[in-house]
């Protein structure tokens, strides 16, 4: 391809301020072309003249330049075939009507494009040989070259094999593989900055040469895939092909595939079957390689073991494991990464068989056990899930609510698998029938809907895959009020009889956040009559006196607490009216025969005295004839009366004779 190069030099001479002329010079001075000069005059009309590099005025009569007007300020000059004669200065006179004269002249140089004439752009040679590469590029100015491999200019390789001799040629003495590839040979006219390129493909025939890439530990497995790489060298390119135990192995899409130029096996789900030995192969028409690698396949443990095992507390189990390999693996057993004593026997048949035994099963021994085999090929392990019910829940604490009870426990295991469920089970204390729920895990332990100020007893079990936990100890708790409602009055002490009139004394401990309104008294017999009457208290009231109450009757009184949120839960209390007592005391104030009686009384006790008196002074009164007419006896030295009014009475006196014996004498 041919390129341009232009040196224009615009002279202009008598230069005036108001009158110019200059040249547009040709777009292209390419030999063989046509080339078209103008000149162009500004400030009026003129007249114009072309003159030849050698002075020589052109006439419209010369064969191959042409001289023609474009306007009246504008004229060309058109070479229909420039070629090297037309080289040279060519100038151009105006004449303007005023009789000024201005003259422009260019240079003109006849240019050609590189060319290079190669054709045969691919090269073969034998490894050792000795390589010309040839490159007929012309142009005008005749182009330099400069020889590039792969891009790098070859005189800055440093290798005195490769060199560019006298013609332009290039020369490589012992040709090598590594010297295959692309050269280029550039052909530039720096002047006009223009080049042109031809790419030559060398190719260096080398005999093949094969080697297999060899894998010392292959393991098996049905998700194992091995590629054997065999590596290859030679020019023209070797084909491979690939033999197994010395027999041509075909591409199988179930097994064997290949890449695309053979050079890697792909051998998928390794199998023990796949072991022997492989061949590479490797030809091309210079000859034939090849290698040889052995495939000792080894297998990697496998663990059969069950996934769960429910055994319920206190009975025995023997977990077994079962692992296959080769070679054959060694098994243990762990546990919270702590290893367990086990059992191990290894059958002729390939496998290795373990066994743990578990001893009196109990909620601590449930959970994950791992059993792996292991073996220079690998390692395998798998998880049994040994499950029992849950342990009974300990440490129970049950927080009071309003009109409801929350559960807490600690220290509960869950015997190897998810606590599901929780069962609930309360009872108001004293009963005997319990009411139950059950709740999911991870649901609040709440018991609602519960009686407020009632003490309940309460118990919980857990639950999982295996079975329900024996329930926990009995824990009691007494629920809140409602929100905002008060607290049931408290009885502060023991009623008091006053009449027939009954106090009780109580106190407010909680009203709930709202001020108690008033208090409301309801009472009524227990058995008989049982109208209910009610009273009702100042908010500050401490005490209740319930009026005419029936004797020996029983009595349920209850008493409420109100604010604006509600009523509180009554107190009740129970007391027992005593029989009516017939004594003054009953009364408060005394009627005439109260006062007869007192009077009788005060009289009966002044005879008694005055008797008395009488009896021990002068041995008379009624005490002195009772102790001689009911006991017979008479104070010493005391005499026999009469007495006035009544008849004359003795009796026999007992009396010491001599001898001591008793006699009676009659008085």
């Amino acid at each position: 391809m041919l390129r341009i190069l232009l040196w224009i030099s615009i002279l202009v001479v008598n230069s005036d301020a108001a009158k110019k002329l200059f040249i547009i010079p040709p777009t292209s001075t390419e030999i063989n072309t046509e080339m078209t000069i103008y000149c162009k005059a500004s400030g009026g009309e003129a007249e114009f003249q072309w003159f030849k590099p050698n002075g020589e005025e052109i006439s419209g009569n010369d064969d191959d330049l042409r001289v023609e007007p474009v306007d009246e300020e504008t004229s060309k000059l058109t070479i229909d075939n420039i070629q090297l004669k037309h080289n040279g200065v060519y100038k151009c006179k105006s004449t303007f009507e005023d009789n000024q004269e201005k003259v422009a002249s260019i240079s003109i140089s006849v240019t050609k494009k590189i060319s290079i004439t190669n054709t045969d752009t691919y090269k073969e040679f034998l490894e050792g040989s000795n390589a010309v590469l040839s490159c007929n590029a012309t142009g005008i100015p005749a182009p330099d070259i400069i020889w590039l491999h792969d891009r790098l200019d070859v005189t800055k390789k440093n290798d005195d094999r490769i060199k560019v001799i006298s013609n332009r040629y290039l020369q490589i003495n012992g040709i090598r593989k590594t010297d295959s590839g692309t050269y280029t040979c550039k052909a530039q006219i720096k002047q006009r900055n223009e080049e042109l390129s031809r790419d030559f493909s060398v190719v260096v025939n080398v005999p093949p040469t094969a080697q297999i890439q060899k894998e010392k530990n292959i393991i098996a497995g049905p998700n194992k895939n091995l590629t054997l790489i065999c590596l290859v060298n030679g020019q023209p390119q070797p084909t491979i092909t690939w033999k197994k135990n010395e027999k041509p192995l075909m591409m199988d899409t179930s097994k064997y595939s290949f890449n695309s130029d053979k050079s890697e096996l792909n051998i998928r789900g390794i199998e023990k079957s796949d072991e022997g030995n492989y061949t590479c192969i490797a030809a091309n028409k210079i000859g034939e390689a090849s290698d040889k690698t052995w495939l000792n396949i080894s297998v990697m443990p496998k663990v059969m073991l069950v996934e769960t095992a429910v055994v319920m507390p206190g009975q025995n189990i023997d977990i077994a494991c079962k692992a296959t390999g080769d070679p054959l693996p060694t098994i243990n057993f762990s546990r919270n990464g702590k290893t367990l004593k086990s059992d191990e026997k290894k059958n002729a048949d390939g496998t290795t068989i373990a066994s743990l035994p578990i001893k009196n099963m109990n909620p601590s021994d449930a959970g994950a056990y791992t059993c792996s085999a292991t073996s220079w090929a690998g390692r395998d392990s798998k998880t049994i899930q040994v499950i029992t019910i849950p342990s009974t829940p300990v440490n129970v604490m049950v927080i009071p609510g309003p009109a409801s009870l929350k559960i807490n426990f600690s220290g509960l295991l869950d015997g190897g698998a998810p606590i599901v469920s929780y069962t609930l089970q309360w009872r108001l204390k004293g009963q005997n029938n319990w009411e139950s729920t059950t709740l999911k895990a991870g649901e609040p332990l709440r018991i609602s809907g519960l009686k407020s100020y009632e003490k309940y007893e309460v118990r919980v079990s857990a639950s999982n895959t295996a079975g329900q936990s024996k329930f926990s100890e009995i824990t009691t708790a007494q629920t809140k009020a409602l929100p905002g409602e008060p607290d049931k009055p408290v009885i502060s002490s023991e009623g008091t009889v006053e009449g027939n009139s009954y106090n009780i004394s109580f106190q407010q401990l909680e009203d709930g956040g709202f001020p108690i309104q008033h208090y409301i008294v309801r009472y009524h017999a227990v058995s008989g009559n049982k109208d209910v009457k009610e009273l009702m208290l100042d908010p500050e009231a401490k005490f209740v006196i319930l009026e005419d109450l029936e004797w020996s009757t029983e009595y349920e009184v209850e008493i409420r607490a109100v604010n604006n949120r509600g009523e509180s839960k009554p107190s009740i209390y129970n007391f027992n009216m005593p029989q009516e007592l017939k004594s003054v005391s009953q009364k408060k104030g005394m009627g005439i025969g109260a006062i007869v009686a007192i009077v009788m009384v005060i009289l009966l006790v002044l005879l008694i005295a005055v008797d008395t008196a009488c009896y021990y002074t002068n041995h008379c009164g009624m005490m002195m004839c009772i102790a001689v007419n009911v006991f017979g006896k008479r104070p010493p030295g005391a005499k026999q009366h009469d007495f006035e009014g009544g008849s004359r009475f003795t009796k026999k006196l007992p009396h010491k004779g001599e001898n001591g014996s008793s006699s009676f004498t009659e008085a």
